[in-house]
């Protein structure tokens, strides 16, 4: 006979759901009821571990295989005497397990790929139209006894392999044994999918698709002092959201430990690992008996590939997140001066590129100018060659290179080598994104200029904007000193002309008409700015005045050519010594009066624009990066006062467990029963 009841005591059935860490986090009823409506059943090699009528099954002994998608074809075994093999894996303060299975469980020797040791699982099944598919957890604990993980995997196929041992609770009715998805689980109720909603990057996952996700979850009852990551662990690969219990962030800043922050219930941390291979920004430790639960990214990355219509909407999400602390933090000052809607409209451009290894070239001088990036973890090496002489400079977490828009850094343009130090993640777009959601025309970037700059704005950003401009007209208007600015706005409006006509077919630029327009322009300069009788005469001194009526007089007596080149050039020494005087005369004074302060608030910077030091914004955004605030809050008392007696439960369990397993006691007493019985048949 493949699967047979058999006789356990009421007492006994009781103890062993008593004594197990896996029942007061999946199971909703008490020790009494699951002593009462539990049945025990022994299952042979080759027979249904379980039918479509089973509620769930605690499976506490045996051997067997399952056909797990992520993985494989895996093996457990499952015995009270099991420790789980990955044990040194959590005393390395690291709670993903599923790489560590594909690296360290490979068994050679045995047909299945991988092989898993554990104390107990609960098995659970859903009817599909075409088929079953079980739903494993199993238990992982630490030597020390202060961990209980829980692992969570979704099977298409399981095979008994050595008798096992399970006590079976059956669903209520037929009803449920039909194509209807079946959830028993006291931590993953309707509860706990709100709190997973106040995580931005579930809100719009239906609900279904929200538990089927959440089922593959793994979930850690903690104690205090235990480690769930440490600073610069290689790749995090799992979010953690909290339900019950405190932990302490902190990170390593100038050589010193720093709490970053204490985390309770409800808080989650860790999500970008999700999206993205990214370090741990930060050590996270256990403060006081905590309930976590983590989704890890290959199951994550599995579930976006199933549901194509979430995958799209969380990569934007991902990217306006890192847009949104790139400016909370402002480690990119000019982007205050940018409309945020602009803003998060760009961010969705933006590509996080995180498979950059150590030595390998970002960009070139060549290349310099064509991106832009934002360094979200690593370090990179600018450097900067002159000649024989060679300056590195060393950029990290929170700091940017490249080209974006057309903004100019410095006086000068340098085009650096960029090279990985270590290991990188960037935020990057092209310059052609950029151009395209800022805009490059000459009023947008005086503009944002101003906007940013503000007391520090030059005479430049000024003369190109016309709003900003007329506030410096009005300032001269009232010195009677007008002439100059004047002068250098109908010189831009002339040259800009001459560069449209330049720009257009040779023969309509030498047309009649043109040539004509041209001439006029340049006599109308001379004539109101330059000439002796002029009426706006600029402030320039005798020999430059003769030197450009010179060359007016000449225009229409030269081939077109040299003529063009002539209108090009003739009032450039004039420009150059009247901006530096306005410069250096007017432009000062305007900013001391209330024309400059009016022409400020008619550009404030935008609502999201925050002013501080570079040191500080590095270390800011290095900490956005690490705390990742819900969007929405959640009614909590309810929810996580029903959290911590999980945890109170679960720890119960664990004690009752180490004093029941002694020879003489009640477990090991059901197991020798279970043997007389199985003996007799």
């Amino acid at each position: 006979m493949g699967g047979t009841c058999t006789r356990l005591s009421f007492s006994q059935r009781q103890e062993l759901w008593g004594s197990s860490l896996l029942s007061p986090l999946f199971v909703e009823d008490d020790l009494e009821s699951l002593g009462e409506l539990s049945v025990a059943h022994t299952v042979l090699p080759g027979f249904p571990i379980i039918s479509s009528r089973c509620k769930i099954a605690l499976l506490y002994e045996g051997k067997i295989t399952a056909l797990v998608p992520q993985l494989g074809s895996v093996s457990f075994r499952i015995s009270a005497s099991s420790k789980f093999n990955g044990v040194h894996m959590f005393a390395k303060g690291n709670l993903t397990v599923s790489r560590f299975f594909k690296d360290q469980h490979h068994d050679s020797n045995a047909a299945s790929q991988f092989t898993i040791d554990t104390e107990e699982m609960l098995i659970s099944m859903n009817s599909l139209p075409s088929s079953h598919e079980y739903l494993l957890r199993f238990c992982m604990t630490k030597t020390s006894g202060n961990e209980v993980v829980i692992k969570s995997y979704r099977a298409t196929a399981i095979q008994v392999l050595e008798r096992c041992k399970l006590l079976v609770l059956e669903k209520p009715s037929t009803s449920m044994a039909s194509n209807v998805y079946y959830l028993v689980n006291n931590v993953l109720n309707s509860d706990s999918l709100t709190l997973l909603r106040s995580v931005s990057f579930f809100s719009d996952i239906a609900d279904e698709k929200l538990l089927r996700l959440a089922d593959l979850s793994t979930i850690s009852v903690l104690g205090p002092g235990c480690i769930v990551f440490r600073e610069n662990d290689d790749e995090g690969s799992e979010m953690f959201i909290t339900l019950a219990g405190a932990l302490e962030v902190s990170s390593v800043q100038g050589g010193t430990p720093i709490v970053l922050a204490t985390l309770h219930a409800g808080s989650c941390f860790g999500e970008m690992a999700l999206m993205t291979r990214v370090p741990r920004a930060a050590t996270v430790k256990v403060l006081d008996h905590t309930m976590l639960l983590s989704i890890e990214r290959d199951f994550f990355l599995q579930f976006l590939n199933d549901n194509p219509e979430v995958q799209a909407k969380l990569r934007n999400l991902l990217q306006e997140r890192f847009m949104k602390k790139a400016l909370s933090s402002n480690i990119v000052p000019f982007f205050q001066a940018i409309e945020f809607d602009r803003l998060m409209e760009l961010s969705h451009q933006f590509i996080v590129e995180d498979t950059i290894a150590a030595g390998d070239v970002i960009l070139t001088p060549e290349t310099y100018g064509t991106k832009f990036c934002i360094i979200i973890c690593g370090s990179v090496e600018a450097i900067d060659t002159v000649g024989d002489s060679v300056m590195t400079s060393v950029l990290l977490p929170g700091t940017y290179f490249g080209t974006f828009a057309n903004f100019t850094h410095g006086p000068s343009a340098v085009h650096h080598t960029v090279v990985a130090k270590t290991a990188t993640v960037l935020f990057s777009c092209t310059l052609e994104t950029s151009n395209h959601i800022v805009g490059s025309s000459p009023v947008v970037l005086a503009e944002i200029y101003i906007r940013w700059l503000r007391d520090n704005v030059t005479l430049k950003h000024i003369m190109a904007h016309p709003k900003a401009r007329d506030f410096f007209l009005s300032f001269c208007r009232a010195e009677f000193s007008e002439e100059n600015a004047l002068f250098l706005i109908d010189l831009d409006t002339y040259a800009g002309r001459l560069m449209r006509l330049s720009a257009m077919d040779g023969r309509r630029y030498m047309g009649i008409q043109a040539l004509e327009a041209r001439r006029e322009m340049a006599q109308f300069l001379c004539a109101t700015y330059i000439a002796e009788t002029a009426p706006k005469q600029v402030n320039i001194d005798h020999n430059m005045r003769e030197a450009i009526m010179e060359q007016g007089n000449t225009l229409g007596t030269k081939g077109r050519e040299e003529e063009m080149e002539t209108e090009l050039t003739m009032f450039e020494a004039a420009r150059n010594e009247i901006t530096r005087l306005v410069t250096k005369d007017s432009f000062p004074r305007f900013k001391k009066t209330k024309f400059f302060a009016d022409m400020l608030a008619a550009f404030p910077p935008y609502a999201h624009a925050r002013h501080t030091t570079l040191a500080d914004a590095v270390t800011q955004f290095k900490e956005k990066i690490v705390l990742s605030p819900r969007d929405k809050a959640v009614d909590e008392a309810a929810l996580y006062g029903r959290f911590e007696k999980i945890v109170d439960t679960v720890n119960l369990h664990k004690n009752r467990r180490s004093t029941l397993m002694g020879e003489n006691q009640p477990i090991a007493r059901v197991r020798r029963s279970m043997s007389r019985v199985l003996a007799d048949r």
